[in-house]
């Protein structure tokens, strides 16, 4: 039975995710990628929108997800772009229910004035399906820009560390 919704899949355990960095999951529309970042768990599409190769395969620094191939980069917790020739990354709602992570199987609406987060959930031990913490409202910085000093040092104290790593996988599916 799912627990957190119809329109939800299961990821696994958030224990799990914490201990792996990160999780690529397949849905009906593309593979995701969710990230355990401090106390939050974001999803996004595994998709580069520049030329479609798998972002697992980068890495983060500062919340910011760097694609290996052509460097484009992604703030990780709006889905916004660096970089003026890549589009954003559409992101996933997440949900917390009884210690497991589920994200949602289709993207989540576009919010182009860059305040609202449905990709981003701050888990605690007592999330339950109604509970959400960073959702649309709580971002709180704009749409990440080049020059925006501001949005850079908020974004500062958080560890690079590269999400990739085993075989290749061009896919992005595991």
């Amino acid at each position: 039975m799912n627990d957190a919704g119809s329109d939800f899949i299961r990821v696994g355990t958030l224990g799990d995710l914490r201990d792996r960095g990160h999780m690529v999951i397949g849905t009906p529309s593309g593979a995701v990628l969710i990230i355990a970042d401090g106390d939050d768990i974001l999803a996004l599409d595994n998709r580069c929108p520049h030329m479609g190769f798998p972002l697992h395969r980068g890495s983060i620094q500062d919340g910011i997800l760097t694609c290996h191939w052509h460097h484009a980069r992604f703030d990780v917790r709006s889905g916004s772009t660096f970089d003026l020739w890549a589009d954003d990354v559409p992101l996933r709602a997440v949900r917390i229910v009884d210690g497991e992570v589920w994200v949602a199987a289709t993207p989540a609406p576009r919010d182009e004035a860059g305040i609202g987060n449905a990709g981003c959930m701050t888990a605690s031990p007592t999330t339950s399906p109604g509970d959400r913490k960073g959702g649309a409202g709580s971002h709180r910085g704009r749409r990440a820009t080049h020059g925006n000093s501001a949005r850079r040092s908020a974004l500062r104290g958080h560890p690079s560390r590269a999400l990739g790593g085993g075989a290749h996988d061009p896919y992005g599916a595991g």
